[in-house]
């Protein structure tokens, strides 16, 4: 009886090792796709400036 408490307590240990294993993982790629959508969301505004900006050469 002693020996299935012990065994059930590893399987345990060991579900909980690999959930903290992929919250881990989700959490970095969370953190890398928040970076590139800050990126692209940067690149977005530069391109929309570029685009919306006045051609100053022409009023000459």
């Amino acid at each position: 009886m002693r020996h299935l408490v012990e065994e059930e307590e590893g399987d345990r240990d060991a579900i909980e090792a690999q959930h903290r294993e992929q919250i881990s993982k989700l959490e970095d790629m969370v953190r890398t796709l928040s970076a590139e959508n800050q990126t692209l969301r940067a690149d977005m505004i530069v391109t929309q400036a570029a685009r919306t900006k006045p051609n100053t050469q022409n009023l000459k």
